[in-house]
């Protein structure tokens, strides 16, 4: 285990990591420079893709630059290999990385005085349908949830409605917005789905979840001159569906991931026509954990 010296991260330190439960699975925990102990803060989850690791996902999203500017404490769990030469892959369906999630949780709790109505997960690519997957087996539900680079809905479990915000590309060469995930990308970083795993198409994801948080049939589909499309769901007070289309591939939108790395990736082009962060840290705030009410005017 962390001796004592190391178990608590000083504000702003970007290269710390905890272990937690009995594999010692270790995650990163980022606290924010302006972090006071006497008060609660809010805890964001980023759950990085298929082949990925913490850091890896900073150089996608920045997120710890906007915990610096909101005030959040931010965790990034790690998976691991399923075995062999395998990389890194979520196990989206079964219990071991759910609860390696919950120890996260759980872990943060025990050393930061988190707001418990403003917990969230957001993840890219196989990340993201984690975080979604994740809204329908914890015991205490998420504030609100981010899928980057896909839309999925969980399938092992009856979710509860969740307040839900994505960002897909038009150019993604790996999630179609009319196919859904390649199936070859699917097979290979998910063992065992259940029927109906793989994310379909956008309009099949996007009023399944319209369905699952009781929102209209129709999206209120707006757009601007940067090609950023915007369709916003009428739905009860405190469950919003909002997902963002614009003009990248598989990639994380804004001003962090490098245009290089994305081509050397053959992830397609980066944009950074929007900041996903801080829209998905918007979007978080003004989503505490609450009763849901009547519609949305």
């Amino acid at each position: 285990m962390l001796g004592p010296s190391t178990s608590y991260p000083r504000p702003g330190d970007r290269d710390f990591f905890r272990e937690v439960g009995p594999a010692r699975r270790r995650y990163q925990l980022y606290v924010p420079t302006s972090h006071g102990e006497d008060r609660s803060i809010p805890l964001v989850l980023d759950l990085h893709t298929w082949r990925g690791t913490a850091q890896i996902a900073e150089l996608f999203n920045g997120f710890a630059n906007v915990a610096d500017e909101a005030g959040f404490v931010l965790a990034r769990p790690e998976a691991v290999s399923p075995g062999g030469d395998a990389p890194p892959s979520w196990k989206l369906f079964e219990d071991e990385d759910a609860s390696y999630v919950e120890a996260v949780v759980a872990d943060v709790q025990a050393s930061i005085k988190v707001d418990p109505a403003r917990i969230y997960a957001a993840g890219m690519s196989q990340g993201g349908q984690f975080a979604i997957e994740l809204t329908s087996r914890r015991s205490a539900p998420f504030a609100a949830v981010a899928s980057v680079a896909v839309l999925a809905h969980p399938v092992a479990r009856a979710p509860r409605p969740t307040p839900l915000i994505a960002f897909l590309g038009r150019k993604d060469p790996i999630y179609d917005l009319g196919v859904g995930l390649d199936p070859s990308i699917f097979d290979a970083g998910v063992l065992n789905p259940p029927p109906g795993a793989r994310p379909g198409p956008l309009g099949q994801e996007a009023g399944a979840w319209a369905s699952v948080n009781g929102c209209g049939v129709d999206p209120v589909i707006t757009g601007s001159v940067d090609g950023i499309e915007r369709m916003k769901y009428q739905c009860p007070v405190g469950v919003d569906i909002e997902i963002f289309i614009h003009d990248g591939g598989h990639v994380w939108p804004g001003p962090w991931l490098d245009p290089d790395l994305a081509d050397e990736l053959e992830l397609g082009p980066a944009t950074a026509a929007i900041d996903a962060t801080r829209t998905i840290w918007a979007f978080f705030e003004r989503h505490p954990r609450r009763e849901r009410g009547g519609l949305n005017e």
